[in-house]
């Protein structure tokens, strides 16, 4: 099954950044190099700016999705 799978994920709704456009493709190499040619024919990339963000984030720690969770939570009360 590993062979076979690819999992896409992207910054929009986890860190509260839609409109970005900043995801990513796991997959295995065959599979990624195929995604890599047609991504590069169909998008642009994203703005560094962005990017930079995207590493920070996804190096956050896990508290901070706790805390997110809270004050949305608080919100709909």
């Amino acid at each position: 099954m590993q062979e076979r799978t690819i999992i896409t994920s992207s910054l929009s709704k986890t860190f509260s950044v839609t409109g970005w456009r900043v995801g990513w493709a796991i997959a295995p190499a065959l599979f990624a190099s195929a995604i890599r040619n047609i991504h590069v024919k169909i998008t642009d990339s994203a703005p560094a700016p962005f990017q930079e963000a995207a590493l920070t984030a996804l190096r956050s720690p896990p508290e901070y999705f706790e805390k997110l969770r809270r004050r949305l939570h608080c919100s709909l009360d």
